[in-house]
């Protein structure tokens, strides 16, 4: 019956009397129905006995009860009233009606696919990767220093993407700032992961000492960093360390041979 309205009857009295095909139901808020107005059959009526009001979802037809009682009958909506109600032996037949304006439900917008997880990270590593911001603007201080940040050293900071990243380029910035107000020139910041510090001083003297190796051990060892978290004093010791252990397992193997000649021996 009547759901706290003015009508002895509710939406869901007219839908049985007009035999609707109910196909579902969406809790206590909405009821699925073919559209006797469309002639739809996938239960795209929807049925809001909250409120007594209906929509279609194919047509886009919606109104109140004496609204889809009229349509479907071709009656007004005083004739629909008096109707519903001598069929259901309720209420006043003769009673005169004028249709009040009924807050209809707005059609049901699709829902937008989440999206996934490598598509989110994707995006904000794009985002963030645009990024350059100072040092004093990361940290809140102020000076007369000015570092830049490099986009790949603050993306690596936000995103994760290796153990204790935070470390690695406060580091970074705190060796700027020394050799800065040291009044040297700030360390080279090498390595496909903008990881590897290096001097002026330690860089040239790498890529004297060891021209044609030089830059594959900075990559090996910005690698190597980013995908164990290591970190190390001085990595200009390190790729020096590196190269001469690899060298060493390369060389051939010395062999002890005695080289000394007895008496009567031919040589």
């Amino acid at each position: 019956m009547a759901n706290g309205s003015d009508f002895p009857f509710s939406i869901m009295d007219v839908a049985d009397r007009l035999r609707l095909n109910i196909r579902r139901r969406g809790g206590s808020r909405v009821v699925y129905a073919d559209c006797p107005i469309c002639g739809d059959r996938r239960g795209k009526l929807g049925l809001y006995p909250e409120i007594n009001t209906w929509r279609c979802y194919h047509c886009g037809e919606h109104g109140g009860m004496l609204v889809l009682y009229g349509a479907v009958h071709g009656v007004s909506n005083s004739d629909a009233y008096r109707e519903i109600c001598a069929a259901l032996e309720v209420g006043t037949p003769g009673r005169e009606y004028t249709l009040a304006a009924k807050t209809v439900p707005a059609p049901e917008a699709d829902q937008p696919q989440r999206a996934s997880p490598q598509d989110i990270h994707r995006t904000l590593t794009a985002l963030l990767a645009m990024l350059i911001l100072s040092w004093n603007c990361m940290t809140g201080t102020t000076g007369s220093s000015s570092t830049v940040i490099a986009p790949g050293l603050l993306l690596c900071a936000l995103t994760r993407s290796r153990p204790n990243p935070c470390g690695m380029w406060m580091r970074i910035e705190i060796e700027k700032e020394r050799e800065l107000e040291k009044g040297h020139a700030a360390p080279a910041v090498l390595g496909r992961y903008q990881n590897v510090i290096l001097s002026k001083r330690e860089l040239n003297e790498l890529q004297s000492d060891f021209p044609t190796v030089c830059q594959e051990y900075i990559e090996r060892l910005s690698e190597y960093m980013a995908s164990t978290g290591r970190t190390y004093k001085s990595h200009a010791a390190t790729i020096r360390r590196w190269i001469a252990d690899d060298r060493r397992k390369a060389a051939p193997p010395a062999r002890d041979r005695d080289y000394t000649v007895k008496d009567g021996d031919t040589v």
